[in-house]
């Protein structure tokens, strides 16, 4: 996109300002289209104050596909769309619980004869 011919008073400019110039409206323009597409940027650590979970949580399910990652100018931003179906599934609070293993059953028979003994 030529600025120039938008902004004539962008010729009164140094070269080097107008490429500024540009990039900054590039920069714009991916931003407006992907939010066309997506929905809003928001940045990592606002969503994850936004979800009640820490930073490290949501760098973790963009890493697993769960939240798309979306890069504008080296920044980095979740979609709109993806915050509001993570906010809308359904997650368990707290690690899974352990399955007990033979080796565990076989310890906890162990010490319950030993007590009694």
């Amino acid at each position: 996109m030529e600025l120039t011919a938008e902004f004539p008073f962008v010729e009164q400019f140094p070269k080097r300002e107008q490429n500024k110039l540009e990039r900054l409206w590039e920069g714009f323009e991916n931003m407006k289209a992907v939010v066309e597409k997506h929905g809003l940027l928001v940045p990592p650590q606002l969503a994850a104050d936004l979800l009640g979970v820490s930073r490290q949580r949501v760098h973790q399910l963009m890493e697993q596909g769960r939240m798309k990652r979306v890069e504008v100018l080296g920044q980095v931003f979740i979609t709109e769309d993806d915050l509001h179906a993570f906010a809308r599934s359904e997650r368990k609070n707290g690690r899974p619980p352990k399955v007990q293993t033979y080796g565990d059953v076989a310890k906890l028979a162990v010490k319950t004869v030993v007590k009694k003994s």
